[in-house]
């Protein structure tokens, strides 16, 4: 299931992946600059699968929380994003 713990690389995609995600959440709830959560969700989600596909190929065994949590909050993030956006583009 994954390299001896000695010599386990990491998985430094998952903090990334949880950074962006995290970023991506917050920059949501500010108007003015809400639209640059869109991209950072998209990163997080794709990052957030490489981490997660490093896991299932027994590259690693560290970062299955970070990987979930990205994931999801990631996913969540582009949702919200996309539904403001329809929303907007229907009242204008």
């Amino acid at each position: 299931m994954g390299p001896e713990p000695w010599a386990d690389p990491g998985n430094s995609v998952a903090g990334v992946a949880l950074g962006l995600a995290v970023a991506a959440f917050g920059v949501l709830f500010f108007r003015v600059v809400g639209i640059f959560a869109l991209p950072l969700g998209i990163a997080a989600t794709v990052l957030g699968a490489i981490g997660r596909g490093r896991i299932k190929r027994g590259e690693t065994r560290q970062g299955k929380v970070e990987v979930s949590i990205a994931l999801t909050v990631g996913i969540a993030t582009t949702v919200i994003v996309l539904l403001g956006v329809l929303v907007y583009i229907a009242r204008h």
